[in-house]
């Protein structure tokens, strides 16, 4: 019968009193009446059966509505967590970077305890040695002027040796310098670093005493030269060196060939790390000052 009803409603509108007054005969009136009646529940039957699929699909609808709003906020809530940890993450990696390169730094000139012991005991005596060589070297300038005065046919009193004015240090090596003294990172870096190509010669920026050449394996190839200047200490180191071609106790002139420019020891590019202190040189490298201060780069 749903069938039926289901039939005619599809082929259009059905006139019912059409239906029952085309009835032959009284059995046959009662006959279209209960089908119609029939046909009418069935009818209504569909028709509630539509409003509840109706209903349903707008339930479906809403809730599917409402899924796809709640997965685009989480949609949202992802993408805002992935920028969160995006941004997180790069700044882990700066606080590594910044970690590693103070991490570099104590290690590029760290020395253990008996380098420095015997860092010291070399300097005391080349220290010793570099006041003599001066005192030495100005009364030999001395005696030139005196022997130059008495030449001349001067008859007074000689005049005492010039003192050392000005140039008391020259450029250790040629090239740019690529870190300058002072904070680095969270650091503080105790020298310059000067770039160029592996090999270029490193020469002594004033005459003195060289009281340490060897390999460290924070400065790698290294020297270390005490300077005795118009009464005043000075020391310089030359670090990273590919060669060293001065050892310990040799006097050197201002301009002497010392080594070669490398990148040994804790080192990560060929430079020449160089130190200039006023005074001398030590662990917590108190007396060290700006090369740039003495020498013009």
């Amino acid at each position: 019968m749903k069938e039926r009803a289901r039939a005619m409603q599809a082929n259009g509108t059905v006139n019912y009193l059409d239906v029952l007054l085309g009835s032959q005969s009284f059995t046959d009136f009662i006959s279209r009446v209960t089908a119609v009646s029939t046909i009418m529940e069935a009818d209504k039957s569909i028709i509630e059966e539509h409003k509840r699929d109706h209903k349903l699909l707008n339930e479906n609808k809403l809730k599917i509505e409402q899924e796809k709003a709640q997965i685009e906020t989480l949609k949202g809530q992802l993408e805002s967590t992935k920028a969160t940890l995006e941004t997180k993450k790069a700044e882990k990696d700066q606080i590594l970077a910044k970690l590693k390169e103070e991490q570099d730094s104590l290690e590029e000139h760290y020395m253990d305890l008996q380098e420095q012991q015997q860092l010291y005991a070399n300097q005391e005596a080349a220290i010793k040695k570099a006041i003599e060589l001066e005192q030495k070297r100005q009364a030999e300038a001395a005696k030139a002027q005196q022997r130059e005065a008495a030449a001349s046919g001067g008859g007074g009193s000689s005049a005492p040796a010039a003192p050392v004015t000005g140039g008391l240090f020259i450029r250790p090596t040629g090239g740019s310098i690529t870190s300058g003294f002072g904070g680095r990172g969270s650091g503080h870096h105790f020298g310059i670093d000067i770039g160029g190509s592996a090999g270029d010669p490193v020469y002594a920026a004033a005459s003195g005493v060289v009281y340490r050449s060897y390999y460290s394996s924070s400065y790698g190839n290294v020297v270390f030269i005490t300077h005795y200047i118009n009464g005043q200490t000075y020391d310089t180191i030359y670090a990273h060196l590919s060669s060293r071609s001065v050892n310990e106790g040799d006097v050197v002139q201002q301009g002497q060939y010392i080594g070669a420019k490398g990148t040994t020891g804790q080192s990560t590019g060929v430079h020449l790390h160089f130190e200039l202190h006023v005074g001398k040189w030590n662990v917590a490298k108190s007396n060290a000052v700006d090369p740039r201060s003495y020498i013009h780069f």
